[in-house]
């Protein structure tokens, strides 16, 4: 393990990763995890033009309809390992006091640690947090997904979509629908989220600036 060091601004952000060595041919598929196509994307935000310009003839407003573009903090981490992996931690954690299970310990780089999250340079980190994303929306959610492209969720009743591409969504629909699956996915996930309003009379997702072009 190391840590990944990267300049924002004036912060610099840091981040632990690994690398995922010495661990046999894996079997197939065992790593997959799919990738939106092009067409997925266009076809996303097609959909959403055309029910906008629905509401707009049907009501004369689009006060009811909302799209959110945003990401998952630390997507890969959610996830849970699903087999018994140890990693050597870092140098850097030498010398390090942390408090487990109510005692201190001091941290040394010569004792492994075992690795519970699907953390960034696992080969299956994107495969196990692609099952476990897919899980919250289709259990949690009760959105389907798309058999198509498996990265395309939606409710046609309800009138609400979701296109996720890694850790980045796209989420669109009526206001209601668009609320409750983002408080759905809040209660489990760091879910960041820019609303991007069709209108200027769009004010209806609470606690969050209104960002973006009509």
């Amino acid at each position: 393990m190391r840590f990944v060091h990267k300049m924002q601004g004036d912060n610099v952000k840091s981040r632990i990763v690994l690398r995922d060595i010495k661990r046999s041919q894996p079997e197939g598929g065992e790593l997959f995890a799919s990738t939106p196509s092009l067409a997925s994307f266009r076809l996303h935000f097609t959909l959403s033009s055309l029910e906008l310009n629905l509401m707009l003839q049907e009501c004369g407003s689009s006060g009811e309809f909302v799209e959110v573009l945003g990401d998952i903090g630390q997507a890969f981490v959610h996830a849970n390992i699903d087999q018994d992996i140890y990693v050597w931690p870092p140098e850097a954690v030498r010398g390090v006091e942390v408090t487990i299970d109510g005692k201190k310990v001091t941290l040394s780089p010569e004792v492994p640690w075992k690795l519970r999250k699907a953390l960034y340079g696992y080969r299956k980190s994107p495969m196990l947090w692609q099952a476990h994303l897919a899980h919250i929306v289709t259990e949690r959610v009760k959105l389907q997904r798309s058999a198509i492209d498996t990265s395309t969720y939606f409710d046609a009743d309800r009138k609400v979509r979701l296109f996720v591409r890694v850790d980045d969504l796209a989420l669109a629909g009526r206001v209601r629908e668009v609320n409750r699956v983002l408080k759905l996915m809040e209660e489990t996930l760091t879910v960041k989220k820019v609303v991007r309003p069709h209108c200027e009379d769009q004010e209806r997702i609470p606690g969050h600036p209104q960002q973006g072009h009509r």
